[in-house]
């Protein structure tokens, strides 16, 4: 019986070499690499990073990060998942969690789409203790040919800092036109502690010039009993400027 080597030599796909590296790091410890150097024909590889007591000048790190991948035809797909903990001086950082990314080229446009089960990351000193948790990641996007593109995103955040947890939700796709700055149409609503809600409606890119007494951004914030308070409109300049010069995030 052939072995899977032979198999795939006979059917015109090189094998996939594996190989694992070790080299010294700086000033102490060791980087080992671990994975598959895949051939013509071969579309998926997955290599291993570990970390052991890696000391460069006065940082050390420990742990993996993995990653692997898939590219066919237009499309790629690559998941990474990472373990690390960073000691420098009195301050350590751990960092855990998985990300997932996939990107597809097509004809008329493309479209790419990011997600995370759970990405932490912890920082701890003799002045600051806090981890910050990205939970429930989802974002996708698509642009078309002619430059036009939507997106939808959703994520939840959990920081001591931040007092707690809160999340964000596409409701509606944000859709933007290639020639605008802003978008044209798109909700989003940000829930707070107490489930609290801050719902964000487009209304029009820069270039729409709203009824009287309107905008081109709705707000509507909870009232005390959970209802949405009456609107408060924005222009885009507005917006931007009550966000310190252009700091919108997705909108």
């Amino acid at each position: 019986m052939r072995d899977a080597t032979d198999l795939s030599c006979s059917i015109g796909v090189a094998p996939i070499a594996h190989a694992t590296t070790t080299t010294s790091c700086t000033d102490g410890g060791t980087l080992t690499i671990d994975g598959t150097d895949p051939g013509p024909g071969v579309t998926t590889a997955n290599e291993t990073v570990t970390y052991h007591q890696c000391i460069e000048g006065n940082s050390t790190t420990d742990g993996t990060i993995k990653v692997s991948g898939t590219m066919s035809g237009n499309s790629i797909t690559l998941s990474i998942n990472v373990n690390l903990t960073l000691k420098t001086g009195d301050i350590t950082l751990t960092e855990a969690g998985d990300l997932n990314t996939s990107f597809d080229a097509a004809t008329l446009g493309q479209s790419s789409h990011v997600s995370s089960n759970q990405i932490s990351v912890a920082i701890s000193s003799p002045t600051i203790n806090d981890k910050i948790t990205l939970s429930n990641l989802d974002i996708t996007e698509t642009l078309n040919d002619t430059g036009d593109s939507s997106a939808t995103e959703s994520y939840s955040i959990e920081t001591s800092r931040l007092g707690g947890l809160f999340s964000l939700d596409t409701d509606t796709a944000v859709a933007t036109s290639a020639l605008s700055l802003h978008p044209h149409a798109g909700q989003v609503t940000v829930t707070g502690a107490k489930s609290s809600r801050l719902v964000i409606t487009v209304l029009g890119d820069e270039t729409f010039t709203p009824p009287a007494g309107q905008g081109q951004v709705k707000l509507e914030l909870d009232t005390a009993d959970g209802k949405l308070a009456a609107a408060v409109y924005m222009s885009w300049t507005d917006l931007e400027a009550a966000s310190d010069g252009g700091a919108t995030t997705g909108l």
